[in-house]
C-alpha cells in the first residue's frame, strides 16, 4: 500500500496541476486575465498544491482505494466574461476534461504495453486511474464542484439562486457521503469509473 501510495504521487500532482492549469487558460482565452495574472498558469504543481485536498487524497486513497483530493482553485472572475453563466460552464468543464484527456493519452501507452519498465508502467496506470477519479469526482453537481457550474448555468434564475444557497454546503455534503455512506458513494461513481477505464486502459 504504502509503495502504491508513493508511485500515485506523480499522477496526483498531473491531474491537479493540469487541471487548474485548464481552468485559468480557459478563463483567460474567455477574457478573464486574472489567474495569469496572479502566476497560476503555471506547471510547477507548488503553485496549485492545497495542504488539506493533498491529505484528502492520501486518506481516501488508502480508506476506499479511490483517491481524489483538490488544489488551490484557480481565481475566476465571472465580470470579464461576455456571456457569465455559460463562460463560468466552460472553464469549470475544462478540468474535467483535462483530466479525461490525459487519462486517454496516458492509457494509450499501457494499453498497446509501449512500457517497458514494470515501474514506470504502474506509474502511468496510476496516473490514468487517478485522473479518472478527479474528473468524475469533480462533476458531481455540488457548489463548489465543477459540475454545480454546469448545472447553474441551465438553470432558470429563480431556481440558480436556491441552487448556489448549497454553496457553502456541497463540499460537507459529498464527503459526509464519502464517509457516511461509503458503499453507496462507491456504487454510484464505481460504474462511470469502471466504464472509462475500460475504455482507456483495456
Amino acid at each position: 500500500m504504502l509503495a502504491l501510495l508513493i508511485l500515485s504521487i506523480p499522477g496526483f500532482l498531473i491531474a491537479m496541476t493540469f487541471h487548474e492549469v485548464a481552468h485559468g487558460a480557459v478563463a483567460n482565452v474567455l477574457g478573464d486575465p486574472t489567474a495569469k495574472k496572479l502566476g497560476r498558469l503555471t506547471l510547477n504543481p507548488l503553485k496549485h498544491l492545497d495542504r488539506a485536498g493533498t491529505i484528502v487524497f492520501f486518506i481516501s486513497a488508502i480508506a476506499f482505494k479511490m483517491g481524489f483530493g483538490w488544489a488551490k482553485p484557480v481565481p475566476v472572475d465571472g465580470r470579464y466574461f461576455a456571456h457569465p453563466r455559460r463562460d463560468m460552464a466552460l472553464v469549470s468543464l475544462a478540468g474535467p476534461a483535462t483530466n479525461f484527456a490525459i487519462a486517454a493519452f496516458l492509457g494509450l501507452f499501457v494499453k498497446y504495453g509501449l512500457i517497458g519498465d514494470q515501474v514506470i508502467e504502474v506509474v502511468v496506470y496510476l496516473a490514468v486511474r487517478i485522473n479518472i477519479v478527479i474528473g468524475i469526482f469533480n462533476l458531481i453537481p455540488l457548489p463548489p464542484l465543477d459540475g454545480s457550474r454546469l448545472i447553474s448555468a441551465i438553470l432558470p434564475v429563480n431556481m440558480l439562486r436556491v441552487y448556489e444557497q448549497f454553496e457553502g454546503y456541497g463540499i460537507a455534503i459529498v464527503f459526509a457521503g464519502i464517509f457516511f455512506f461509503r458503499g453507496t458513494f462507491s456504487s454510484v461513481l464505481g460504474p462511470f469509473i469502471e466504464f472509462f477505464e475500460r475504455l482507456f486502459l483495456v
